[in-house]
């Protein structure tokens, strides 16, 4: 299932739901695996990581529109040892 964004009422009523998409398509789809939701602080923005691709998204939760703002360094070799 692709990832979606879930908006609630204040009561917990389902308000909207929609897929997120990368826009401009036709960018690559999002992962199926993301995890943390945070608004940036002063703005509307929602900030979705996917580990998948290793990105951070700007999200619209009205729309679903995606966009990568941030790309995670691939993961860490071991560091080289000390002499």
């Amino acid at each position: 299932m692709p990832a979606q964004v879930l908006t609630f009422s204040s009561d917990g009523a389902l308000l909207n739901r929609k897929p997120i998409v990368m826009i401009p398509p036709p960018a690559s789809t999002p992962s199926t695996a993301m995890l943390g939701v945070a608004f940036l602080p002063g703005t509307d923005a929602l900030m979705v990581i996917d580990f998948g691709k290793g990105n951070v998204l700007s999200v619209n939760p009205k729309t679903g529109g995606a966009s990568v703002c941030i790309t995670l360094p691939a993961a860490n070799p071991r560091p080289p040892k000390m002499a």
